[in-house]
């Protein structure tokens, strides 16, 4: 803010401003961000206000004056005539020097006042790191919540248990946070609490004495910041906060939902990527809830599910576009059109919280008890604080672990029918312990007040049990409520209703919904932790029949298990399907079970027509992303042209395309949604089968430096990723900073063949050296050689050194012996080819197929192909040429397009593609003979063209620099041209 004495004279006003320019530079270069920056220039009869802008983009620390643009937001002249020029002027103070009510409510804002790089968060962080570091200490229920939610939280992401108390109170604070917040939006107002509002607010009076909502806070895993002990020292946190959030307009509500940016940002500052979770932007919420809506039978209302709810961006549209077809609904009849689970408590947090400023005006006129329905709970059903999983078809009982106690309960109680007696019950066993807790002495509870407990909970909801499962009923709750009050007198209770009660809810529910409508995790299950987590969900993909063949089984995604369980579990007959899954269910080979449908005849069968699929504009997701519009039905599905129709989807428009199925073989299918293209088939009817290379990694446990080689054992040393071979080992994803130097004999170590030496048409002589306990014989077969065996061999050192590799390999956790996993799947060992002919190469990946031929002779065949390679042996030069020319083409590219899965960074997965679609060499044929002499031409043009590119001296820029240099170079080559025109004709006669 710059005061001038008289603001009308220009020289003072230009020197005013200048000030202003000046003050916002050092603001900003002391880190404040630039859209919280404000500027007051003023002689006291006349102000201005201004917000910033850079008039070229710097780094914030480098901000000069002359950089800060001033863009006018604001005036007030004190001199004009009102009747309520006070008013005004006192709102305009307000607004832009004690900045009340000048914020807008966006998901960019809060980011930036509440997130965790926030000034807000730094000033309170380590303060709630001590109080829950105190309240663990002090209190058996706070550290029964937090070691629980280690548990349950950290159990999910890395398989360990450990609690991470910054993580923890990174939480809190925005559970925290997320309370102030719903206060301020119910009330529409930048409250101001005293003390007692503010406890009112984080123990959820406020929520259900003002505004009938019985469960916006429960007794979850920060439940405790509520008690009596506690609460003392979170309430002056709470009223700084809730000072700051007067910055607020709680007046005019956002129109989308704003806090999926907050939890993206908890997840990178904390390495928290609980399952996946992406946020849906608005549009396409909104269109994925009107999809599922206007395909009800008319007069039907919705009844939908999101089953991965996150931060309640679809809840939400779902919730708008209800309310835009029905404007009178009450409060009442919405809390039952849309359901959520979330596995995330913190996503549960938020997505009440969307709940509430979606529905604020409905929600001040509620005239009963309201249930917001948003649980946390793991829809899939495979992780659980108190159980290991929903009960088997049949099953009679659950268990319910309380703390290393089984309560054992029949397993109709958590059946739909039983969803409000299963309620009712919880509570009661619940309230007897507080009861307990809090006087200290046991209560005289008895298998007959059980049971009394039990039959007016049956009679009030209108349900029954015969009796056989009435009195295991009678006994479980006993036992039930007995354990809550032990739990209660051992200072271990608290939690138990509220995961009792939000566990079993996706049980309670199934078969209830006629629609889902969500965005499920797209995470591959290789990324889970290895834990029983990721065991149960394996079985659960294993019982669709979803698990593909091969090596693309580690590329398998968890989202179309949860559409399957979805719609099994939780969708009625006839009910509506509108999902987002990852674009590779489109072409991914990890996606063929699905394209196959073989969930349609799998153990357990379940059955869907796919109606529509759209492609989702490329850029709103950091990887593609297909929308699934469905239904379920009671017979198998059939997915093709005449039955499925394409969309393409953006923020601006919904286009009707093409949707074509595409063929590759006898085995493998793509569908295409594009603008133009009918179903085909791909795939010469015969073709090589290449060899895939082994499992040569880590590369810091195989790849060596010979630093001596004289004696029988040679000295090596691992590379490092600073020195001369650090391209080698700089990709190694365990056992990065190993280091195994030492002695290897020579019998022990062979070159290697690996994609960062393969460019189109060449590939680098320079191989990399590898030492590994195999042996080539003179028959060119290859031998594991034990230690022992090394050993006896004279080699001591060499075993030695292995054996240090295998213990490295068991305390990595790697579940394979060294041996094994170098011989994954009988890749090592089947590399038997001979010492002469010719090694034809292709990498698995990438944009564009990079193919050579590698030359081998006595003195290059003591080589080993690493996994990053496809190969296949050949004894004729031309044969090999061929291959490589058509491997290297224009044409194949265009063959095998719609087959490539596109990821975050382009296309990928080409293996065994370009072999599938490229026909056998036939010696006799004109224009393979064409293909083989261009390519072989090239081959040796290429070679020149290495010879002279500086760039291509450091063996490490093969990769990247150099596909991309001699790319550009091949474009306009009148050999490659030609090439590409035969390459041409030799598809089309194939076809």
């Amino acid at each position: 803010m710059e005061y001038e004495p008289d603001i009308r004279d220009r020289a003072v006003y230009d020197h005013g401003k200048a000030q202003v320019q000046e003050y916002a530079a050092n603001l900003i270069a002391a880190g404040t961000p630039i859209e919280q920056a404000r500027g007051v220039l003023t002689d006291f009869v006349k102000w201005e206000v201004y917000g910033m802008a850079l008039r070229r983009p710097v780094p914030p620390k480098d901000t000069l004056p002359e950089h800060i643009e001033l863009i006018p937001i604001d005036e007030f002249d004190t001199t004009r005539v009102s009747p309520t020029l006070g008013d005004q002027f006192r709102a305009f103070i307000k607004a832009h020097l004690a900045r009340e009510q000048s914020r807008a409510l966006s998901a960019e804002n809060l980011i930036l006042d509440l997130g965790m790089r926030s000034r807000l968060f730094a000033e309170h962080a380590n303060a709630l790191q001590a109080l829950v570091a105190s309240a663990r200490k002090a209190d058996d229920c706070v550290k029964l919540a937090t070691t629980l939610w280690a548990r349950f939280i950290d159990h999910l992401e890395t398989g360990g248990t450990s609690f991470r108390a910054p993580h923890y109170a990174a939480e809190l604070f925005f559970t925290v946070v997320v309370r102030l917040l719903s206060a301020n939006i119910l009330t529409g107002t930048a409250l101001r609490s005293d003390e007692d509002e503010t406890r009112a607010i984080l123990t959820g009076r406020f929520f259900s004495d003002r505004f009938r909502l019985s469960n916006f806070v429960e007794r979850d895993y920060f439940g405790w910041l509520a008690d009596e002990a506690h609460l003392p020292g979170f309430v002056p946190i709470a009223q700084r906060i809730q000072l700051d959030l007067t910055a607020y307009d709680f007046t005019r509500l956002p129109t989308t939902e704003v806090f999926g940016p907050l939890i993206g940002q908890l997840g990178e500052e904390t390495q928290r990527h609980l399952l996946g979770q992406a946020n849906t932007p608005h549009w396409l919420a909104e269109r994925l809830a009107d999809a599922a809506i206007d395909r009800l039978p008319r007069g039907t209302s919705p009844n939908f599910v999101d089953m991965c709810c996150g931060s309640g961006a679809i809840v939400a549209e779902c919730l708008k576009s209800i309310i835009r077809r029905n404007p009178a609904l009450a409060i009442e009849r919405l809390a039952e059109c849309v359901t959520g689970f979330d596995v995330d408590p913190l996503a549960v947090s938020f997505a009440k919280t969307t709940w509430v400023l979606t529905l604020r005006d409905q929600i001040t006129r509620a005239i009963h008890s309201v249930t917001i329905p948003i649980y946390h709970a793991d829809s899939l059903f495979v992780a659980s604080p108190t159980a290991k999983g929903l009960p088997a078809s049949g099953a009679a009982h659950i268990d319910v672990d309380l703390d290393g106690t089984i309560v054992r309960l029949p397993a109709v109680l958590i059946q739909p029918e039983f969803r409000q007696v299963f309620d009712d019950i919880v509570d009661w066993a619940y309230d007897t312990a507080v009861d307990a807790g809090t006087s200290g002495e046991a209560s005289q509870i008895t298998e007959v007040l059980a049971g009394t407990r039990l039959d007016s909970a049956l009679a009030a909801h209108a349900v029954t049990l015969d009796s056989a499962t009435t009195q295991a009923a009678r006994t479980g709750l006993f036992h039930l409520a007995r354990r809550m009050i032990a739990l209660a007198l051992a200072r271990r209770n608290g939690i138990w209703a509220f995961i009792l009660k939000n566990t079993y809810r996706p049980s309670l529910l199934a078969g209830q919904f006629n629609g889902i409508i969500s965005n499920p995790p797209w995470l591959a299950l290789s990324k889970l932790a290895n834990n029983p987590y990721k065991a149960r969900i394996s079985d659960r993909t294993d019982s669709y029949g979803l698990r593909p063949t091969g090596p693309s089984f580690l590329h398998l995604e968890i989202a179309t298990t949860f559409l399957l369980y979805a719609v099994d579990r939780y969708l009625a007959a006839d009910g509506q399907i509108a999902i987002l899954l990852p674009g590779t269910i489109v072409n991914g080979d990890h996606h063929q079970p699905f394209r196959d449908g073989s969930y349609q005849t799998a153990t357990r069968p379940v059955t869907f027509q796919i109606n529509e699929l759209w492609d989702v504009k490329r850029e709103t997701f950091k990887a593609p992303c297909v929308a699934l519009i469905g239904q379920k039905t009671n017979v198998p599905g059939v997915v093709d042209a005449a039955h499925t129709e394409g969309f393409v989807s953006d923020s601006a428009s919904h286009e009707k395309v093409e949707f074509s199925v595409h063929t590759l073989g006898s085995r493998r299918t793509a569908w295409r949604i594009s603008e133009s293209g009918a179903s085909a088939t791909a795939g010469a009817a015969g073709h090589l089968t290449p060899h895939q290379g082994a499992d040569i990694m880590p590369r810091t446990a195989v790849c060596i430096r010979v630093l001596d080689r004289a004696g029988a054992e040679w000295k090596v040393e691992t590379p490092t990723t600073t020195g001369a071979l650090g391209h080698v080992v700089a990709d190694s994803k365990k056992m990065k900073s190993a280091r195994f130097n030492g002695f290897v004999a020579p019998c022990f170590i062979h070159g290697m063949l690996q994609s960062k030496g393969l460019v189109p048409f060449a590939f680098d002589p320079r191989l990399p050296t590898i030492a590994v306990p195999v042996v080539r014989a003179k028959d060119r077969s290859l031998a594991f050689a034990s230690d022992e065996e090394i050993r006896a061999m004279g080699f001591r050192q060499s075993a030695s050194r292995f054996a240090r590799i295998e213990r490295a390999y068991e305390e990595e956790g790697i579940d394979k012996s060294f041996r094994a996993y170098l011989d994954e799947r009988g890749k090592l060992l089947k590399q038997t080819f001979p010492a002469s002919g010719y090694l034809v190469l292709t990498g698995p990946g990438g944009s564009n197929t990079a193919a050579a031929v590698y030359e081998l002779t006595p003195k290059r065949s003591a080589l080993l192909v690493d996994q990053t390679l496809y190969w296949y042996w050949l004894d004729s030069l031309q044969a090999a040429d061929y291959y490589v020319g058509m491997f290297n083409s224009g044409p194949l590219a265009d063959q095998i397009e719609v087959f490539i899965p596109e990821g975050v960074f382009g296309r990928r997965h080409l293996h065994t593609v370009p072999w599938q679609v490229t026909p056998l060499f036939d010696p006799g044929d004109l224009a393979h003979q064409q293909v083989a002499a261009l390519s072989g031409s090239l081959r040796e043009q290429v070679a020149g063209f290495i010879e002279s590119c500086p760039d291509l001296e450091d063996p490490g820029k093969w990769i990247k620099t150099g596909r991309r240099l001699i790319r550009e170079w091949l474009q306009s080559n009148p050999d490659m041209q030609s090439l590409n025109k035969e390459a041409a004709k030799v598809f089309k006669k194939a076809s």
